[in-house]
């Protein structure tokens, strides 16, 4: 087998972007969105399904933004699709810092979602299927994985603020991370696709030589891209439940910082997930990775629902973070293994919206189930039942295929 050198020059180039981006639109955006729901309730006197909803508004624009991403990456004018996606969340960002209706938040947020679906999983997603061949699991892993990663760090980071500062004051610090996240995107030299600066995509030489790595002639049906949007929905209608981890631990009377740890494991879940689906799909095949990381989420949402004990809870939040495994790198890989790279520009954006769609419903939805209810029990049991359906839409994907 031809050997490769190391991922370097533009290759890296667009690795670091992508993962700028991971940080940007899901590591502020989506993923720490979860510690400013109890002090904005509180200080708008409202519950927090009202104010949940703002994630709600921001995911469904992130998904309509995600959906123009073909049309709009165009190689003239790629570095100011950048700014303007880095412009329209910083000031968005800002703008909330500075209201005092929600009706306003709601607004502010739409647009900031907006801003985030320009540069989201869709286009990571593009430019990694362009630029590698060779490591395409890993590559995944790794860029999908950076919004978990700052999404860890910057969980306790903006609870502690928001303790000392305030939650306005700490919207005014986030608006600063977007233009830090996003810089090395619009400074860096890089095309859409390799060709395009006379280069081929890594690992492209392996296509004849690796039979793991060759790739899929587009077989997917209808059937095939309603279980994948079936996988999507499920996963994402789970994961749900991670930004509600802070406000679960004090439902069950333990502490702010807890929930906070909670929440900071789950995102560490979502970082070694990602890493590990896109692993395990490069030697493994995409089904068994998918089947393997399923499992777990299984598993943590059972220790969410029968444990008050705090290890295992810690356990169950870290088991919890399999489902951004699921939701981005696997349904990513899924869509690719069954209906091949060209089919992949076609459908996977759909996909996409429906995952941000579904998200941006549950994240509300358990809100105001916790607020009709005052427990996360019943939200609880009903993502039991969407694992065992994942897992089940899985199977019958894959039903007579090896990959």
């Amino acid at each position: 087998m031809t050997e490769r050198k190391g991922i370097t020059g533009k290759y890296l180039f667009v690795v670091l972007a992508m993962c700028g981006f991971s940080c940007g639109a899901y590591g502020i955006v989506m993923n720490k969105a979860g510690v400013f729901f109890t002090p904005i309730a509180q200080e708008f006197n409202v519950g927090k399904g009202a104010v949940s909803m703002t994630l709600t508004i921001a995911s469904i624009s992130m998904a309509l933004s995600g959906l123009l991403v073909p049309k709009l990456l165009k190689e003239k004018s790629l570095k100011v699709l950048f700014i303007a996606a880095t412009a329209l969340m910083a000031l968005s960002t800002i703008a909330m810092a500075m209201s005092h209706s929600l009706f306003l938040l709601y607004i502010e947020n739409g647009i900031r979602g907006f801003g985030a679906g320009l540069i989201s999983y869709v286009t990571i997603s593009i430019f990694v299927n362009h630029w590698f061949y060779a490591k395409h699991g890993l590559i995944t892993s790794i860029t999908m994985g950076f919004s978990g990663i700052s999404g860890a760090i910057l969980s306790p980071l903006f609870t502690a603020l928001i303790s000392s500062i305030g939650w306005r004051s700490t919207y005014l610090v986030s608006s600063v991370l977007f233009i830090v996240f996003i810089l090395p995107a619009v400074l860096l030299p890089f095309t859409i696709k390799p060709e395009n600066s006379g280069l081929k995509a890594y690992g492209i030489e392996l296509r004849k030589e690796s039979s793991v790595l060759q790739e899929q002639q587009p077989q997917g049906s209808a059937a095939s891209f309603i279980l994948v949007c079936a996988v999507a929905v499920s996963s994402n209608i789970v994961i749900g439940i991670v930004q509600h981890l802070p406000s679960f631990a004090l439902s069950i009377g333990s502490t702010a910082e807890a929930g906070a740890f909670l929440l900071s494991l789950a995102l560490i879940g979502n970082i070694a997930s990602k890493l590990i689906a896109g692993t395990l799909a490069d030697s493994l095949g995409t089904r068994n990775s998918l089947l393997i990381i399923s499992g777990l989420f299984l598993l943590a949402v059972v220790l969410l629902l029968i444990s008050k004990n705090l290890i295992l809870l810690d356990l169950g939040a870290l088991l919890l973070g399999c489902g951004y495994g699921i939701g981005a790198v696997g349904t990513t890989l899924m869509t690719k293994s069954l209906f091949g790279v060209e089919g992949f520009t076609h459908v996977y954006p759909t996909v996409a919206f429906v995952s941000s769609i579904s998200y941006a419903l549950a994240t509300t939805g358990i809100g105001y189930l916790f607020d009709m209810t005052g427990s996360y029990a019943l939200s609880i049991e009903i993502c039991l039942v969407l694992c065992i359906l994942l897992i089940v839409c899985i199977l019958i994907a894959y039903r007579g295929r090896k990959d």
